[in-house]
């Protein structure tokens, strides 16, 4: 089911039983500006994604409101966003405070390497995120090591938060269903 507008934002949970039980797997899509993450073909564990997108802490919940992020630009905005959840850590700070006030969490997006956040206005919320690292063969050994991308394709639409109120609400309702 396709809950949103695709070519603005959408959450696409696809149940499919042959995939699994007593699990169930399916597939799960955030899909942004026409876009889908991840952009390929996964199993999602629907317990676990739809558990993270629809928990309270999920920023499409939350809504957390900051004006100032808000009014960016889409790369300084996510800059700051990406900054406060994943800090780097200096020779005075080595574990720095992370918050994760604005992140939408999803398992499956985030093994494509994406990551994405939420922050709200007074009346409507604003989703930020891309693709900012993927899996390369590590040229010394038989492995796959993250590689971060340079100029990453970010997404950026606002959406009224009624709106968004609205599709995450039909989310719920589908997982209440799906995993009771």
């Amino acid at each position: 089911m396709i809950f949103g507008d695709p070519y603005r934002f959408a959450v696409w949970v696809d149940h499919v039983p042959q995939w699994g039980e007593p699990y169930k797997n399916g597939l799960f899509y955030l899909v942004i500006n026409g876009n889908l993450y991840p952009g390929d073909v996964r199993t999602s564990t629907l317990s676990t994604d739809l558990y993270e997108i629809i928990d309270n802490d999920c920023a499409l919940m939350s809504r957390p409101r900051n004006d100032y992020i808000f009014q960016l630009s889409t790369e300084e905005a996510f800059k700051q966003l990406f900054d406060l959840a994943y800090p780097e850590p200096s020779e005075e700070d080595e574990y720095p405070e992370q918050v994760f006030d604005y992140c939408i969490p999803s398992s499956s997006v985030s093994s494509f390497g994406g990551y994405f956040f939420a922050v709200a206005s007074d009346t409507s919320l604003r989703i930020i995120g891309g693709v900012t690292e993927h899996l390369v063969k590590d040229k010394n050994e038989d492995r796959n090591i993250w590689e971060n991308i340079n100029k990453p394709l970010l997404e950026d639409i606002t959406i009224p938060k009624d709106e968004i109120i609205k599709i995450m609400t039909n989310v719920i309702e589908y997982a209440d269903s799906l995993l009771k």
